[in-house]
């Protein structure tokens, strides 16, 4: 894989400016953690800065070609600086059930949906019983059978 000497996509830095000061001024939440920047009171917080995070890192998006997607607002939203570190680390990541669906329809334009299901994929079920994932919808501890779900079964 070729190295990028992509280091600030052009248009970049003056996008996130753009975002945090609207945000700001919207008092938009973290969507990961759910802070917002002011009080009901309208008095700043200790989450006083919203950071614009990416779904898709900027990195792989610039050494795979999609340097257009950098500045995609639609493929970025918005994190507190502890949760964009948290979802840039894979520590704590944005849950695939809030991904709008505005960001899939820019995955699929940029040609790159493939990589959103691969960063957020489907949850795996898991055994009401053991708490263990389940293979092919079946538990490998107590034979419990995802089929069972529907019928309220338990094991």
């Amino acid at each position: 894989m070729k190295r990028s000497t992509f280091r600030t996509h052009e248009g970049w830095p003056q996008l996130a400016t753009e975002l945090r000061l609207r945000w700001h001024e919207e008092n938009r939440p973290c969507l990961i953690c759910g802070e917002r920047p002011r009080n009901e009171q309208g008095q700043l917080t200790e989450f006083s800065m919203q950071d614009p995070c990416h779904m898709i890192g900027k990195s792989w998006l610039a050494n795979h070609g999609f340097e257009e997607a950098v500045t995609d607002e639609r493929l970025i939203f918005c994190g507190c600086l502890n949760c964009h570190a948290r979802h840039d680390s894979w520590f704590k990541r944005l849950p695939r059930e809030s991904l709008p669906g505005e960001a899939w329809e820019a995955a699929k334009e940029h040609g790159f949906r493939w990589k959103l299901e691969q960063e957020f994929p489907e949850p795996v079920p898991a055994c009401p019983n053991c708490k263990r994932d389940l293979d092919a919808g079946i538990c490998t501890v107590c034979g419990w059978e995802i089929a069972n779900r529907a019928k309220g079964e338990a094991a």
